[in-house]
C-alpha cells in the first residue's frame, strides 16, 4: 500500500518502529512478548519494521483490530434492538415529519 510507512520513534536509548497511515492509529512493531521491539538505531529500527511487513501476508497486519470482548458486535446489535423498539411502540413513521420540521415523539414520567 502507497500510504503505509514505516517509520522510527527515538525515546532515550533506544528506537521503536512504528507503522504510520493516515486516518488510522499507528502500531508500533512489537516483539514475541507483546512489548514494543527496541532498535539500537533508527535505521534499525525501519529496517525491521519493513522486513516484518514483507514477512507479513497481507500489509494490514499491523492494523487490525481485535475486538476480544465482543463491544463491536454488541453496540451493533443494540442500536438494532433500539431500532426494533422504536418501530414496535411509535410505528415506522418516526422521526415524524410535520411541516417541513422534523420533531421525535418522546414520553416522560410525571414525578
Amino acid at each position: 500500500m502507497s500510504d503505509l510507512r514505516v517509520e522510527a520513534i527515538g525515546f532515550p536509548g533506544y528506537y521503536c518502529a512504528v507503522y504510520r497511515r493516515d486516518g488510522i492509529p499507528d502500531r508500533l512493531l512489537d516483539g514475541a512478548d507483546g512489548r514494543p521491539e527496541q532498535f539500537p538505531s533508527a535505521w534499525a529500527a525501519v529496517q525491521a519494521g519493513k522486513a516484518a511487513l514483507m514477512q507479513s501476508r497481507d500489509a494490514d497486519a499491523p492494523f487490525v483490530e481485535a475486538d476480544p470482548l465482543g463491544v463491536t458486535t454488541w453496540l451493533a446489535d443494540r442500536d438494532a434492538a433500539i431500532a426494533a423498539e422504536r418501530h414496535r411502540v411509535f410505528g415506522p413513521d418516526q422521526p415524524r415529519d410535520r411541516g417541513g420540521r422534523v420533531f421525535v415523539v418522546e414520553r416522560r414520567r410525571r414525578r
